[in-house]
Parts: C-alpha cells; sequence; structure tokens
C-alpha cells in the first residue's frame, strides 16, 4: 500500500496533470470534509508505525501498542486499515483465482491437415 505525504494543513495540494505535450501542476483547493480525511490518514500512519508484534504463550502473535503509548494515542484506525488491506487482498485473490475460461468453437477453425498417412 502507498500512502499520501504527510498534509501539512495549508488546505489545498499540488495535483501533477499530464497532457501529451508538457506536465502541470493543478492546485486542489480542499473541502473540509477532505482535510478531515487527510488529517485522519496521517493520524493513521502514526498509529501503524507505533504497533508491536507481540508473541503470546500458545505462539500466536497479537498486534498491540506498547504500555506507555496505550493512553495517548488510540488504535481503531490502524485496525481499520487492517480491514481495508484485507478486503483489497479478497479482492484481488477473487480476480485471480475466478478466471473466465474462454470457450473457444472449435468447429469453426480452419483446418491445415485433412488427413495423415504413414
Amino acid at each position: 500500500m502507498k500512502f499520501t505525504k504527510e498534509y501539512d494543513g495549508k488546505g489545498f495540494v499540488n495535483i501533477a496533470v499530464d497532457s501529451e505535450k508538457e506536465k502541470n501542476i493543478k492546485e486542489h483547493h480542499l473541502t473540509i470534509e477532505e482535510e478531515i480525511a487527510l488529517a485522519n490518514m496521517d493520524l493513521m500512519k502514526e498509529e501503524t508505525v507505533a504497533i508491536h508484534r507481540i508473541k503470546s504463550s500458545n505462539n500466536n502473535y497479537s498486534y498491540e501498542l506498547p504500555k506507555d503509548k496505550e493512553n495517548k494515542i488510540g488504535d481503531d484506525r490502524f485496525y481499520t486499515l487492517l480491514m481495508l488491506a484485507h478486503y483489497l487482498y479478497e479482492l484481488r485473490r477473487e480476480s485471480i483465482t475466478t478466471k473466465q475460461s474462454v470457450n473457444i468453437d472449435w468447429s469453426t477453425a480452419p483446418q491445415c491437415v485433412s488427413s495423415v498417412t504413414f
């Protein structure tokens, strides 16, 4: 997965627009919802970096925040990211495993050899 750069809070983002002749930069002014979404993505990235993998006594793994950060930051966005990643994995897997076989009508194919004799 690739993420956006950290949002700087300016109220706009620069978007590269490619045309046939040249590349231009377009300034896109953000709505309040878009600004909130970018801020939440930045928080999600911070939470994701803070999560640690912990091995339990029965050789299972769990993912938790360290004890010193449990009360300072949340982990809800991290678990939302995990659910999104799993959903994208399922979509990709489905597109790979359920490819439709193409039925070819061989009766209309040209015949190159009419008979073989030895």
